[in-house]
């Protein structure tokens, strides 16, 4: 090319080149921290014998090394204990150059943080996020600084920014003290109570932390289908905001059942509480279970004997007692009241009967209708309590009695009897009867009239006759001697026992010892229950050829513990008998001597032959 030429720049100096070897000129800026520049320059080369010179335009931008970062504070919220929150720090890049950027004091910040990474490079004009996460451990205010460290990817001019960014939390608790009437198992104790009744239980609520927070109670129950607060349980107030640093707020909570029900420690009763600073309206951030134990039930009874209680026949003018035992079988007092029962109803007006609850209950100390008396008839009985009640029976005017009685027991189960415990009464007033028909008496005998009296006594058959004409039992065909016994049906036609004396007397006029040792009787005495009989037996046995005659006499005994004099009733028959000695009559021959005894005469007869005589006896 010949010899070199020089070459020169407009904004510097010259160079010159050789075997086409060029030394271009690089520019750059001489501060740090100073806001990116660019510069421009020719490179300008001049050509022997080249009338023009060949320009190369130079041109060079200066970047300044820095990142623009956003928030310069990171303000996590107010956090409730055990939550999470995420703050982001956002890294621009505004350059052409890549950043290389280093997050310093991490490890100042405790354990409860975290971040998803702490260094980086941010590429030429471009965001980068970085995630600060917090986990809220512990109660209090933090305030802790964390140092951005940028510099350039190969950190040729080393830190040349650094920012110092604030990292601040407030963590909070939701701290609601609930203080109740607890019961053996620490739960909201209603005890037992009657269906109807109501129990109320007061809740005391305070907010004993640093914020306004708002409760609500739920009903939810395990074995039947409910949403929010009904039968048996109301909350009064049962939704309201807990200011802090207030008094406590009493929370009534009333048990009304309508039936039976039976809870033990069920947590049925949800408080809910709500972190007023989370939301529209707030969130629930806590359920706070109450167990509750309540207890309804209707009165448990029992009543000894059942009805009907049946004195049975009584004599009248007699008394009579029994006990009747109203035991209480459940866990709460409960009243009785026993009453005569009301007139006759029709379905419609038993239907809106008063309750027991809504009847004047009576003071009166006994009740009496008809032939009983009934004391106490009302009172109170503890759990599992009896009383003894006294029914008293004063057989009066004869016949038949029987009283429908009532008892009312408080807060049994409506269903049960809604008029009363029907309990019936029954007792037969009567006197001993002494049955007189004599077909009964005489049973074992026939009975005739007195019409051919001789030739009926030769032909009756058995050892006895009763003649109804004569009110009479004779005996038959007795030999002297001989000891024959007739028996009689002694009955009682009423329903109650009944003692007779009985008797054997001679004939008016005439000494007893005349029959002393003809006729006897056995028993004398006697006790025949109600409705039965037995026999008396007289035996006979005559010492002469004579007739015999006696009084039969059977009375009943008036009893001793009736206080009405009985009316006079005896059972009287004559009994006579005649005493036979064995006779033979001669019919034939009809041939008598002078003496009168029978004579057979036989005819003349020869030797050897023979004549035969009837003898007729």
């Amino acid at each position: 090319m010949g010899k070199p030429q020089q070459v020169k720049t407009d904004n510097g100096p010259a160079y010159t080149g050789r075997n086409r070897k060029w030394k271009a000129v690089v520019w750059s800026p001489t501060q740090r921290g100073v806001e990116a520049t660019e510069g421009q320059d020719n490179l300008i080369y001049w050509i022997k014998d080249n009338p023009e010179p060949v320009v190369f335009r130079l041109c060079c931008e200066g970047v300044q090394v820095k990142l623009r970062v956003s928030p310069q504070e990171l303000h996590f919220n107010k956090l409730l204990l055990h939550r999470t929150d995420t703050q982001t720090l956002v890294l621009r890049n505004d350059s052409p150059l890549p950043m290389a950027w280093h997050l310093s004091g991490l490890d100042d910040l405790g354990e409860h943080f975290s971040v998803s990474q702490g260094g980086g490079i941010v590429g030429p004009r471009t965001d980068f996020e970085v995630k600060l996460d917090f986990k809220a451990e512990k109660i209090g205010i933090m305030n802790k600084m964390i140092r951005l460290e940028v510099s350039d990817t190969e950190n040729i001019l080393g830190i040349v920014q650094a920012e110092t960014i604030k990292v601040s939390v407030e963590v909070y608790d939701v701290n609601l003290s609930i203080n109740m009437p607890e019961g053996p198992d620490g739960s909201l104790e209603f005890g037992t109570i009657n269906v109807l009744d109501n129990k109320k239980q007061v809740l005391s609520l305070k907010n004993k932390g640093l914020y306004d927070i708002e409760y609500s109670f739920k009903l939810t129950t395990g074995s039947a289908k409910r949403g929010d607060l009904e039968s048996p349980f109301t909350v009064q107030l049962q939704r309201a905001v807990l200011k802090a640093s207030r008094p406590p707020v009493k929370v009534e909570v009333l048990f009304h059942p309508t039936t039976e029900v039976f809870l033990e420690s069920k947590p049925i009763l949800l408080c809910q509480v709500i972190d007023l600073k989370w939301g529209q309206g707030g969130e629930t951030v806590a359920t706070i279970p109450v167990r509750v134990s309540a207890r309804a039930v209707y009165s448990k009874y029992s009543i000894e004997p059942a009805s009907p209680i049946d004195f049975g026949a009584m004599v009248q003018g007699t008394k009579k007692s029994q006990v009747l035992i109203v035991e209480n079988k459940g866990a709460l007092n409960f009243k009785f009241l026993i009453r005569q029962a009301p007139p006759l109803q029709s379905s419609q007006q038993e239907e809106s009967a008063p309750s027991i609850r809504e009847r004047k209950r009576s003071t009166q100390a006994q009740l009496t209708v008809g032939m009983f008396t009934v004391s106490p008839c009302s009172g109170s009985i503890g759990p599992w309590g009896q009383q003894k009640i006294t029914v008293d029976c004063n057989a009066g005017a004869e016949g038949k009695c029987e009283e429908q009685l009532y008892i009312d027991i408080s807060n049994r189960d409506p269903k049960d009897n809604p008029l009363g415990i029907p309990f019936t009464l029954t007792a037969e007033s009567c006197f001993p009867a002494l049955v007189e028909d004599v077909t009964s008496i005489f049973e074992q005998y026939p009975i005739h009239s007195n019409v051919n009296l001789r030739q009926m006594l030769q032909s009756v058959q058995g050892n006895g006759v009763f003649i109804r004409d004569d009110n009479k039992f004779i005996f038959t065909k007795v030999q002297v001697g001989q000891r024959v016994t007739a028996r009689f049906k002694i009955s009682n036609g009423s329903s109650v026992p009944c003692d007779m004396v009985l008797s054997i007397k001679a004939m008016p006029g005439e000494p007893h010892s005349l029959i002393s040792d003809i006729f006897k009787l056995d028993p004398v005495e006697m006790s025949i229950p109600g409705l039965s009989h037995t026999f008396a037996t007289v035996t006979f046995t005559p010492e002469q050829k004579e007739d015999y005659q006696c009084t039969f006499t059977a009375s009943p005994v008036s009893p001793k513990s009736s206080s009405m004099k009985m009316k006079p009733q005896h059972l009287t028959f004559t009994i006579s008998g005649e005493g036979h000695v064995p006779q033979v009559t001669v019919k034939c021959p009809g041939l008598r001597s002078k003496r009168g005894n029978p004579v057979l005469r036989f005819r003349r007869l020869l030797l050897g032959d023979s004549q035969t005589l009837p003898l007729v006896l």
